[in-house]
């Protein structure tokens, strides 16, 4: 199935969008780990965490532990320069698509372009994919009826994992022909 010029775009900075949200949150995952590593290593905690209770201690160390390990396993660090780096290839696909021109041969090596990028994604997330196509759709100006409705929390949980992607509300066919 040929995809044509505007949808291969759409395409494009959907992933753009989608990887630099994933950047962004293993970055900050990162970046909180690191500085709740520097409180809780530093000698004025200890002396704070001196004044109370034993069960007070050890939760903000057990906290500092599990996110470091966290980051560790999940090799936060490394996600998030494969996020950076396949954002950046997308970028560049989209700016060599808008050089070359709307046409059906762009198009189709755009396509191939586009998915040899796609091979180096690790698994979608979902419930975020569907969060970033409702935001390009919304910077797009396509109207809201073309929209999925996420529920709030699966919006809050996107970041970390799918939950219940099979109950986001789609559009129905005949709702997005009648928007249109």
């Amino acid at each position: 199935m040929a995809v044509g010029y505007n949808e291969l775009l759409f395409s494009v900075r959907l992933s753009v969008r989608y990887h630099e949200r994933r950047q962004r949150f293993m970055a900050n995952v990162l970046n909180f780990t690191l500085w709740w590593s520097l409180v809780m290593g530093s000698a004025s905690t200890a002396a704070i965490l001196g004044a109370v209770s034993d069960l007070w201690k050890v939760l903000p160390v057990l906290l500092l532990t599990v996110l470091s390990a966290g980051c560790l396993a999940y090799g936060v660090r490394a996600r998030a320069a494969l996020h950076d780096d396949l954002r950046r290839r997308f970028i560049a696909l989209e700016a060599e698509l808008r050089e070359k021109g709307e046409s059906h041969e762009t198009a189709q090596q755009g396509e191939i372009d586009r998915l040899r990028i796609e091979l180096d994604e690790p698994p979608i997330l979902r419930v975020l994919a569907c969060i970033c196509h409702n935001a390009e759709s919304r910077s797009m100006g396509i109207p809201s009826g073309e929209w999925a409705r996420i529920s709030p929390v699966q919006r809050f949980l996107s970041p970390f994992f799918d939950w219940r992607p099979n109950t986001i509300k789609l559009p129905e066919a005949s709702e997005a022909e009648a928007a249109a």
